[in-house]
């Protein structure tokens, strides 16, 4: 696995662990979302088309 860097900016790291992502199209909204192995959120966003 990669070494995870010190990003003052980000909230949370997850140096050695197991994430799955989700990405799902509804309409003109992309939506991600990022989970752990265990089910703990680790990131999640939503693009809305203009």
């Amino acid at each position: 696995m990669n070494e995870v860097a010190d990003l003052p900016w980000a909230r949370k790291i997850a140096s050695r662990t197991q994430a799955f992502q989700v990405i799902c199209v509804d309409g003109g909204t992309l939506t991600y979302r990022a989970s752990a192995a265990n089910g703990d959120p680790l990131d999640a966003m939503a693009l809305n088309k203009s």
